[in-house]
């Protein structure tokens, strides 16, 4: 957490005026194994992103992910920053604060994004570091149907001394006319000790004149969901 604090006082110092708002999003999710030992899972996350100058942007992201069936929750915190080419293409350095029912690791990675009207496709690498060591890759992506449909798709990968776990899934989004989004997504968790197909249903909501942030969360059980 140390890391976190040193980062964020590295950027506040930038005059203010030299940092813009650009963007916002709050979101909630709930999910559900399917399997005979099925598990709940809750998520809520929010995000703000500010232009500091020029094409460089930070942003800063908190999730709680709650897991009922098993007494536990973890807790994240990620701070990015994001550099904007001017050719649709984004890249990204991120640090993170990971926490697992008192079991922590510091998060350090980077990320990029390639973005055109109607479709999406962003990737990261990141490694943990602390209580779960764990090196972590993941790619999410959408495609417009429509102005309001879109489909989209994600897989995380993670490898440890212990475990190796990955999560890969399928979805679709409604998205409303000046209003929120909703989403639901099928998928499949796996690990070393079996594997279970999921589901989850949610909604989010993005404000600013660039609504949302430019990069997604990077928690471990953000990545892989219910780990």
């Amino acid at each position: 957490m140390k890391k976190i604090l040193i980062a964020l006082t590295c950027v506040a110092p930038l005059p203010v005026a030299a940092q813009s708002f650009t963007g916002a999003e709050l979101s909630a999710e709930v999910s559900y194994t399917t399997g005979d030992n099925a598990l709940g899972f809750t998520s809520y996350a929010g995000a703000a992103e500010f232009q500091v100058m020029g094409p460089l942007s930070v942003a800063a992201d908190f999730s709680f992910n709650g897991f009922g069936s098993l007494d536990a929750s973890a807790r994240n915190f990620t701070l990015h920053g994001s550099y904007d080419t001017g050719y649709d293409i984004n890249g990204g350095v991120f640090i993170g604060y990971d926490d697992f029912d008192g079991a922590t690791s510091t998060i350090y990675g980077v990320e990029g994004k390639f973005q055109l009207p109607g479709a999406a496709l962003e990737g990261f690498l990141a490694y943990a570091d602390g209580d779960r060591d764990m090196k972590l890759v993941g790619v999410e992506g959408e495609f417009a149907l429509t102005s309001e449909i879109y489909l989209t798709g994600k897989a995380g990968f993670g490898s440890s001394d212990l475990d190796d776990a990955s999560r890969v899934g399928f979805g679709g989004e409604y998205r409303f006319a000046q209003g929120p989004i909703a989403y639901g997504e099928i998928g499949r968790l796996s690990n070393d000790g079996g594997s279970e197909n999921y589901i989850a249903v949610g909604a989010r909501v993005a404000l600013g004149y660039a609504p949302g942030t430019t990069f997604g969360r990077r928690g471990i059980a953000d990545v892989l969901r219910g780990y």
